[in-house]
């Protein structure tokens, strides 16, 4: 089952058609790319469990049914991939959004907030909670804590039986 919505601009497309049993993500209709000129007006997402599941001609072959459904003219273009390292139990030095040399302009550290008094005016930040270096539409380093997200998004048992085959 497919469910249509809108997105945020944030991701360059304005709709987007979503099927989590089958693990996709359809982002439909890029903002920047003007509908008579050839570009990037759809990006497909794969999740992890679909990738896990299935060996990589059978997702070509269905990116490619995905894309010649939802276009005039489909033509593969690149591909993002997104590598990920699991460690578990390391911390981040405080000081790693200076230490770490790139080429990147955009960096961004997001501490989350780690306790709060009412009984005064204090705020405890955690630290080294999220830290992402580039953009998206090129080389991009994003180090967080994959349980807190997993938990953010209520994936926390998916990704639990993944760790534990490791």
């Amino acid at each position: 089952q497919w469910h249509a919505g809108r997105v945020s601009r944030d991701s360059g497309y304005q709709y987007k058609l979503q099927n989590n049993d089958l693990g996709f993500v359809l982002l439909l209709k890029n903002f920047n790319v003007k509908a008579d000129v050839i570009g990037a007006h759809m990006k497909i997402e794969v999740s992890p469990h679909a990738i896990q599941s299935s060996p990589p001609d059978v997702l070509q072959e269905w990116m490619d049914r995905f894309a010649k459904a939802a276009l005039e003219c489909m033509e593969a273009n690149q591909c993002a991939v997104h590598l990920a390292l699991d460690v578990q139990g390391w911390q981040p030095p405080k000081d790693l959004m200076d230490r770490l040399l790139c080429r990147a302009r955009t960096r961004r550290s997001i501490t989350g907030i780690n306790e709060v008094f009412y009984d005064g005016e204090a705020v405890s930040y955690g630290n080294g909670q999220s830290f992402l270096f580039g953009s998206a539409s090129g080389m991009q380093l994003a180090i967080y804590d994959k349980t807190l997200q997993a938990y953010s998004i209520d994936k926390l048992d998916y990704w639990q039986s993944v760790w534990k085959t490791m």
